[in-house]
This record gives structure tokens, sequence and C-alpha cells, in this order.
């Protein structure tokens, strides 16, 4: 899945043994939502507790989480506390 609409949060739980964990957005109406982060569906960077998340939202089958897809891993935010807002922005190529 890939289109022009990407989401961007903060990775707050990871299971390298497993390889998946959580990204956390604020929403604008303040509200937090989680997606679920396989490491099949990182593209880029290597995910860390704390670290900028820039990804695409993929298809719902299961699960409590809505799954990212197409995901870029970042820097780690020092200190960072609440996640990023989960606004969508385009992304111009």
């Amino acid at each position: 899945m890939n289109n022009d609409k990407k989401m961007f949060g903060v990775l707050r739980q990871w299971d390298a043994a497993r390889g998946f964990g959580f990204i956390k957005t604020i929403n604008e109406d303040k509200s937090v939502t989680t997606y679920f982060l396989h490491l099949s569906k990182v593209e880029s960077g290597v995910p860390r507790i704390g670290s900028a998340v820039r990804f695409n939202v993929g298809r719902y089958d299961k699960g409590t989480a809505m799954p990212a897809v197409d995901a870029a891993v970042g820097d780690v935010i020092p200190k960072f506390n609440p996640p990023v807002s989960a606004k969508s922005v385009e992304v111009k190529s």
C-alpha cells in the first residue's frame, strides 16, 4: 500500500525478539491512536523505543491496533512526551 498521505508518530513499544511494536500518535482532537508495526513493514531505519516514525496506514485485518506499513524509522526523540501529531501531510515527490 503506497499513498501520498503519511502519518507521523513515536515508537512507544518495541519487542526486538518478536519483531513488532506499537506507534503512538496524537490526533487533532488530542486523542491518542495506536498503530501496530511489524519489522517486515519497516522500509528504512532501525526500530528503537522513542524513534520518530513516518508511515502509511495499512488494511485492518485483525488485532487491536491498525497496522502501519511503508514505515521509515528515524532518530530517537530525546525526552519526547507526548507523541507527535498524527495529522496527515502531503508528501511531495
